[in-house]
């Protein structure tokens, strides 16, 4: 839907226009005879950490390993 220049949307489509994705380093690693060891890196766009966490859940779900943590790092 297109809104007209001063219509009572155009305030929020500024704003959300202002909005920039952040980019953050997700590591991926399991825990063996007490070290961590990197299985994966991955960069990840996202708006918030709380996005990028889910985001990450998702990509950890799709490894055929047990115990996969990860770490997140906003670059």
């Amino acid at each position: 839907m297109l809104v007209e220049k001063g219509g009572p949307e155009a305030p929020i489509l500024r704003y959300a226009s202002r909005v920039k994705n952040m980019l953050f380093e997700v590591e991926f690693v399991v825990k063996e005879n007490g070290h961590f060891e990197t299985i994966q890196t991955a960069l990840v766009y996202a708006l918030t950490v709380t996005e990028c966490r889910r985001i990450a859940d998702e990509m950890a779900s799709e490894f055929e390993v047990d115990g996969i943590q990860f770490f997140i790092s906003e670059l």
